[in-house]
């Protein structure tokens, strides 16, 4: 899934920018970090691809289609979406939370493979064992992964993931890690947003630097995870080193520097 950003830009009542007009372009198949500091934007950015906020310039496209112009139900076929705010689920098993991704597959030739689709994102998340659990029993983490099994089910082309680490232990991460690189080899598109740089060096082939509402950088994530592009992002002195021999799977370093 080709995600095209034209001049994309937000600002919001009072004429705050919460996003300055940003064009770009994200590889189908890849998985793209977006990295900055808390209020620079990213969330803002990642809404506006996913259609959850209308931009002020410009437009988000998602292959042939333009974001704001499509129908709710394709957009979501198109695209999932696991957000910071998740929705209140009090009284729905985990398996009714999951399920409700396969609603965009209603009346097409996709709805057969509903309890698969399901099945297979339970286990993926290791939860499969709770399918009759009512979710507000679980612990953060597990609601998280709960959630990312709903993503995961809807079975989109791209995969938008606001901070889905932000309640996960680092057994959690790890799983997180592991299903978002296996998605990533079933062809899937993969936005991710994350403060774990460290982390998002390993799994990310490109990356979207964000700072003070501007994208300041995107490339490749060894180019973009530097210690003058991220010491410019979070406007602090920050030392990043490569660690790892080429070829294998490498890893960015990221220390404060006093």
């Amino acid at each position: 899934m080709k995600v095209e950003l034209h001049a994309c830009g937000l600002k919001s009542k009072g004429d705050r920018v919460r996003l300055n007009p940003t064009s770009l372009t994200l590889a189908s198949g890849q998985i793209t970090a977006v990295i900055g500091p808390n209020g620079a934007g990213k969330s803002t950015l990642m809404g506006l691809i996913s259609g959850a906020f209308k931009p002020t310039h410009g437009y988000a496209s998602l292959g042939d289609h333009i974001v704001t112009e499509t129908r709710s139900q394709k957009l979501a076929q198109l695209r999932a979406v696991l957000s910071q705010d998740l929705a209140q689920t009090y009284g729905f098993s985990v398996y009714d939370v999951v399920s409700w991704a396969r609603t965009p597959w209603r009346g097409t030739e996709h709805q057969s493979k509903d309890a698969q689709a399901i099945e297979r994102a339970l286990s993926s998340v290791g939860m499969q064992n709770a399918a009759e659990r009512p979710i507000h029993q679980l612990s953060g983490g597990e609601r998280q992964r709960v959630h990312l099994a709903r993503v995961i089910a809807q079975d989109s082309p791209l995969l938008i993931l606001d901070e889905p680490d932000s309640d996960l232990d680092l057994v959690g991460r790890n799983l997180l890690d592991s299903v978002v690189t296996g998605l990533f080899g079933s062809g899937k598109t993969i936005l991710i947003s994350s403060h774990d740089v460290n982390r998002m060096s390993r799994i990310a082939h490109q990356a979207v630097v964000v700072s003070q509402q501007k994208l300041i950088f995107h490339g490749p994530i060894q180019q973009a995870v530097t210690s003058e592009v991220i010491s410019e992002a979070f406007q602090s002195k920050i030392r990043v080193q490569w660690v790892g021999q080429p070829g294998a799977v490498q890893e960015a370093k990221v220390t404060m520097m006093e």
